[in-house]
């Protein structure tokens, strides 16, 4: 069997998806003047091609077609033509230079076509395909026939807005690919982690017209979540992921005299710690009203502990009788910056 691979190639047209290419030797295949793809065209599903081979002494025994292709895709390629003819396939890198995969044709005579090759792209970007007979060969019609038989699609989820403490939201996207009119349908599966590494399912609908939406997300802390369409017959598998923050809920500063100026400051964080997690850090802030203003005096941290609902508390002496106000701040990974309400005290 002689080499199949050619160089000094002559480009016929330069169109954004197709290009008909015509080649002579048998030896190194490598493209020079490859035109400029701004707006490829994407396939149809099925795309039938045309042309004619000549065998023979002629230099017009190859016809490469140049594709735009999505890396994931399954391809069916199928070369038939007129009976007798001896045809093959094979299909090319981006540079043209490396063989993909290729059917070798019958170099016996007995004209055993159509010829098929089914591949996956490894990348998205340019190939060729070539459709060829022996420079020994017969002449003949060729038709070839490009099926995207599974391709890509692409999940998108809109953004979430943070969430206050308690509140819910809803986790919305869409899912698209195929060819012009084409609507993914299948199912899409919710899943949530806490740490961004290990996920486990939540739930799972089906599409509708392409788009899914789960209502009634109420996460206590930051959540990770990553939803996935897993595919049909007709479409690939993909996935998304975003993450959901919300603030925690911290009570008021309640202020218990138990000495002159001295007041224990409490109150209530949620969510509650897990156990064996170490006690969290809550900043209780003050101001003293002077003057017709409130001028800041800085702030003292109280420990918070507790499974279900945190109790955060610490001992302060104020250092002047009179109007005071307070106010609670707490913040963590897990958690948004979170301020209470204010809370007002006359020190005795």
């Amino acid at each position: 069997m002689e080499n199949r691979l050619f160089t000094r190639c002559r480009l016929f047209a330069a169109v954004a998806v197709l290009a008909t290419v015509v080649c002579a030797t048998s030896v190194a295949f490598a493209f020079t003047d490859i035109p400029d793809l701004s707006n490829p065209e994407v396939l149809l599903r099925n795309t039938d091609f045309q042309g004619q081979l000549f065998g023979g002494t002629s230099d017009q025994n190859h016809a490469v077609r140049m594709l735009f292709l999505s890396a994931g895709d399954t391809i069916d390629l199928e070369v038939d033509g007129s009976v007798g003819t001896e045809l093959g396939i094979s299909v090319f890198t981006d540079e043209a230079l490396s063989v993909l995969s290729s059917e070798p044709y019958d170099s016996t005579g007995t004209g055993a076509s159509p010829r098929t090759l089914t591949f996956v792209p490894p990348y998205t970007g340019i190939y060729y395909v070539d459709a060829y007979t022996s420079q020994g060969g017969t002449s003949g019609i060729y038709a070839l026939r490009v099926t995207q038989r599974r391709v890509s699609t692409d999940l998108t989820v809109m953004p979430v807005a943070n969430l206050t403490y308690g509140s819910t939201t809803q986790i919305m996207g869409f899912v698209i690919g195929g060819a012009e009119g084409e609507v993914p349908a299948g199912d899409v599966v919710l899943s949530y982690s806490l740490d961004g590494l290990f996920y486990m399912p939540l739930r799972s609908q089906a599409l509708n017209d392409g788009g899914f939406e789960f209502d009634d997300i109420s996460p206590l802390q930051k959540m990770y979540y990553k939803v996935q369409y897993l595919g049909s017959s007709d479409f690939n598998a993909s996935a998304d992921k975003g993450t959901i923050s919300t603030t925690a809920r911290l009570s008021g500063v309640s202020a218990k005299r138990y000495a002159t100026r001295s007041y224990a400051l409490a109150g209530t964080l949620n969510p509650g710690l897990q156990e064996g997690s170490p006690a969290a850090a809550v900043r209780v802030y003050l101001w003293r009203y002077v003057s017709g203003h409130w001028k800041a005096a800085g702030y003292r941290t109280a420990k918070a502990s507790g499974a279900d609902v945190a109790k955060y508390s610490t001992n302060y002496k104020f250092p002047y009788a009179g109007k005071w106000r307070m106010r609670a701040y707490h913040s963590d990974s897990d958690h948004l910056p979170t301020w209470s309400g204010y809370t007002y005290v006359t020190v005795k």
